[in-house]
């Protein structure tokens, strides 16, 4: 009997904190805000540096971006680590022992052992499935491996801001940001359902040094140190045409620079708007906003997973729930069915690109760890521009009847994964 009491006291306590932890995220939720844009200066510097002040940076000049989809970004990333002199930094949420995570560890292995400063930082959460071994070679190389948050009793009150972040930075002077994770399904070139869609971007120039002040953000916190000094803050000569500015600083009282820059990428729009990504929960003020986009003559054009390409379904059973006012506030909105479309990419009127690991749900603009690179440069926006063209031949438009024709067991589902889309 009293055993019996000690349990049903036991379990009482945890469905109470767990209420109160769901109460909390959503409070914190909703307090975001989709506000309205002020009359702006409407000279190209000018909107530019308003964007990087309001999304909490600094507009950077004199850097030249690079477009790597699908696994040309490993690709790219291993040759450069092999070039590295003084330092690699690895920063990344999603950790999936495999051929890929394998190739990563042998990269790694050999620059530590050659004597460059390798640190790398693995979500907690993300990186349950990287190998002991693995764990052990990077370690006995030299390599300072580092878990974000991982599943402690002291990490309780913050374990379910992650890490969500996807960067690297070499030597400080080069550095790439986008959505790829460490799984084999990030290899290959999106050619079926076992291989994944994405975008990463490298940079180089005076941004980089922004890139690795992210990364020391967080390194911080891991590590306890600081990363200082001009082997890790080289002064950097301009190297192209493009302006860009990083949006990665947040704080629990404030609205989040991303989902800040996210306002602004809509609320700016004039002729079109594309956006690209794989978990697409807009709440109200997201829809209003993207409404008054096409009212006022933006083509406005979404690409996400079907329910049968994702690899979470609760968030597709989500969206499909606020199909019918997608479409109302006069957005096309398309499935990609090939496979996983995982990249989280915006272009806004052919000149202005957005690029990182946000997704388009609560949890990235109010809770995770995020970065982005906004980047100002018509080469870049005309590249996305046209792969979302190419995509569209592998996608269903959805309309109307996608959302009248549902089973009752699919709308249950919809307005299920609805209630708990601050958590998906």
């Amino acid at each position: 009997m009293i055993l019996g009491l000690s349990i049903a006291v036991v379990l009482l306590a945890v469905l109470s904190l767990a209420l109160g932890y769901v109460l909390w995220s959503r409070s914190r939720i909703q307090r975001g805000v989709w506000a309205r844009l002020d009359p702006q200066d409407t000279s190209r510097d000018g909107f530019a540096r308003m964007v990087a002040h309001l999304s909490l940076g600094s507009l950077v000049e004199g850097n030249a971006v690079t477009l790597l989809e699908n696994g040309a970004f490993w690709d790219a990333l291993r040759e450069s680590i092999a070039t590295a002199e003084r330092s690699v930094h690895f920063e990344t949420f999603l950790w999936k022992a495999g051929e890929l995570s394998a190739s990563l560890v042998d990269a790694f292995c050999e620059r530590a052992r050659a004597g460059v400063d390798v640190r790398l930082i693995v979500d907690g959460e993300g990186g349950k499935l990287m190998s002991d071994d693995e764990r052990e070679r990077l370690r006995a190389a030299g390599v300072d491996l580092r878990l974000y948050r991982p599943r402690r009793f002291a990490h309780l009150g913050s374990y379910n801001g992650r890490d969500h972040r996807k960067l690297a930075v070499i030597d400080g002077r080069l550095a790439f940001i986008g959505g790829h994770c460490v799984t084999d399904e990030w290899t290959g070139d999106a050619q079926d359902r076992e291989h994944f869609r994405d975008m990463t971007i490298r940079l180089e120039g005076p941004v980089v040094n922004h890139v690795q002040a992210a990364f020391s953000e967080n390194w911080t916190e891991v590590s306890g140190r600081l990363l200082a000094g001009e082997d890790h803050f080289p002064a950097l000569d301009h190297v192209g045409e493009a302006s860009v500015h990083l949006a990665y600083l947040g704080d629990a009282r404030r609205v989040s620079a991303v989902k800040t820059l996210h306002v602004l990428a809509i609320e700016s729009a004039r002729e079109s708007l594309l956006i690209m990504n794989p978990y697409f929960l807009p709440d109200d003020g997201a829809i209003e906003a993207l409404g008054r986009a096409t009212a006022r003559g933006v083509r406005v054009r979404v690409m996400t997973p079907t329910l049968e390409a994702t690899d979470n379904p609760l968030v597709v059973h989500a969206m499909m729930r606020e199909l019918p006012r997608l479409l109302d506030a006069g957005l096309e909105v398309y499935g990609y069915d090939r496979t996983l479309l995982h990249q989280k990419v915006l272009s806004v009127d052919g000149c202005w690109s957005v690029v990182g690991s946000v997704n388009f749900d609560p949890r990235s603009f109010e809770i995770n760890e995020e970065i982005a690179a906004s980047v100002f440069d018509r080469a870049l926006a005309s590249k996305i521009e046209a792969a979302f063209d190419a995509d569209v031949a592998h996608c269903v438009r959805y309309g109307l009847e996608h959302a009248e024709k549902r089973s009752v067991g699919s709308r249950l589902a919809d307005h299920l994964a609805w209630g708990v889309r601050g958590q998906l």
